[in-house]
């Protein structure tokens, strides 16, 4: 069949157009708005919750540092309040003995037996177990308990002469029962009955115990 002549200024092989795209630019158009609303609401809840979590968090610390500080504000206050009481306590001193009740002095047979032995004769023979502290009078005391005891009657060099009541309490002096025993002994016992009346004051009252 003969071909359908081409008129004057017609191109001969014209483009295809693209219907699905030049036909309806309204479609278009709307799925490109689809798509772009989309992207938007989810970046929109990726910031809500990385809002929400930033919440959250900064609460969290918050709670802590409110926590924290009521703790050192009741700590605070707690010292405070013992502070304020110490204060109000009365002060008493710790060394303060009561004058009617004496204190126990303790000497071990088991760590100084010579001068064990030696107390409970003499407080067999009369001898009291309660005394009074007198530390000025000691010296003359001393003096006058053992210097009827002349040394040269030692049984040996390493004795010393022993007194009881001691010379530092009012009982001591010349009635006190004298005798020689081994100076390591004598001196070890005489530290511990000074250990155990260094807070106490002249007047105060002891009372001298043997123990095993």
């Amino acid at each position: 069949m003969p071909g359908r002549k081409t008129l004057a200024g017609e191109p001969k092989n014209p483009e295809p157009t693209d219907m699905s795209t030049s036909a309806n630019p309204v479609a278009t158009n709307g799925t490109a708005a689809r798509q772009s609303s989309t992207t938007t609401k989810g970046e929109a809840s990726v910031d809500r919750r990385r809002l929400l979590g930033l919440l959250l968090s900064t609460a969290a610390c918050l709670l802590a540092d409110s926590a924290e500080a009521r703790s050192f504000g009741s700590a605070a206050a707690a010292a405070l309040r013992r502070r304020a009481l110490a204060r109000q306590a009365p002060k008493q001193p710790a060394t303060k003995q009561p004058p009617d009740k004496p204190r126990d002095v303790v000497i071990q047979r088991s760590k100084h037996p010579e001068a064990a032995a030696h107390i409970d004769h003499a407080q067999r023979q009369g001898q009291p177990s309660v005394l009074h502290i007198d530390r000025g009078g000691a010296e003359g005391r001393r003096r006058a308990s053992t210097g009827s005891v002349h040394r040269h009657t030692s049984p040996g060099p390493k004795f010393d002469r022993d007194e009881y009541p001691p010379a530092f309490t009012r009982e001591g002096g010349p009635n006190a029962n004298v005798r020689f025993i081994p100076r390591q002994d004598n001196r070890g016992a005489g530290s511990s009955m000074s250990h155990q009346t260094r807070d106490l004051k002249d007047g105060d009252k002891i009372r001298v115990i043997v123990a095993d």
